[in-house]
């Protein structure tokens, strides 16, 4: 679900080697793609929504967590004891918000150093797949809170920047060169499309999907995160 961070290391590559249109082509293709999957991936998490809400409410559907239901606001009321972790939780009255920011600003940081770092066989790895890795690491021993953007109030503004970083990129963009590479792009946007289904519909059954959950999940190769997050939260909310 790495779109963001595809299109940019795509891009940043292009740039160095001086093929300017390239980097533009790809964040052109990242943004032009959202507008085939945003909506087919809202119709598709709808279909399979509306039924897994019939089954439920007919008795023939059980939910996979643990905890009792709020069917008011739509939440799960857990009842799962937190897990120790290597790093014991800061107390509530130290654990700000500024506090959460920046000991993930400094997961940050590391993941910056580490892209300077040459991987043997592979070379340099890209900061943005560092701070994934790092991010699972230090979340997954405490140093960082488990959702801690939502916990910091900062989910929004972050998504927010997060988009505004990657259009920045078609800044470079003419109406020339728009006019260059849109064949392509539309082409290759019908052609994957075409290719996802395919391969959806002979992959859904082994894989024990419904077809429309199982193309939403293929679809997220046009845009990655933060888009699919945000759709996925907000077809939740709305059923």
């Amino acid at each position: 679900t790495g779109g963001l961070v595809a299109a940019t290391i795509m891009s940043d590559a292009a740039k160095e080697k001086g093929l300017a249109e390239a980097a533009v082509f790809a964040i052109s293709m990242y943004c032009i793609q959202g507008f085939a999957g945003y909506p087919l991936t809202s119709i598709c998490l709808k279909i399979e929504g509306k039924k897994m809400l019939a089954q439920y409410r007919a008795g023939k559907l059980t939910t996979a967590a643990t905890g009792e239901i709020d069917e008011v606001n739509g939440k799960i009321v857990s009842e799962e004891a937190p897990k120790k972790k290597l790093i014991p939780a800061l107390p509530a009255k130290w654990n700000s918000q500024v506090v959460m920011l920046g000991k993930l600003g400094l997961v940050c940081w590391l993941a910056t150093l580490m892209a300077k770092i040459p991987v043997p066989v592979i070379g340099n790895i890209s900061g943005l797949v560092w701070g994934l890795i790092l991010g699972i690491i230090f979340t997954s021993i405490g140093f960082l809170d488990e959702n801690i953007l939502t916990k910091a109030n900062s989910y929004g503004i972050v998504m927010f920047a997060l988009l505004m970083y990657m259009f920045n990129g078609l800044k470079d963009c003419t109406p020339e060169m728009l006019s260059n590479i849109l064949f392509p792009m539309v082409a290759l946007i019908v052609v994957g499309i075409v290719g996802m289904a395919i391969v959806v519909f002979f992959a859904a059954k082994p894989l024990k999907l419904s077809f429309p959950m199982a193309m939403a999940t293929a679809l997220t190769a046009l845009y990655g995160f933060p888009a699919n997050a945000i759709i996925t939260e907000t077809t939740c909310n709305n059923l």
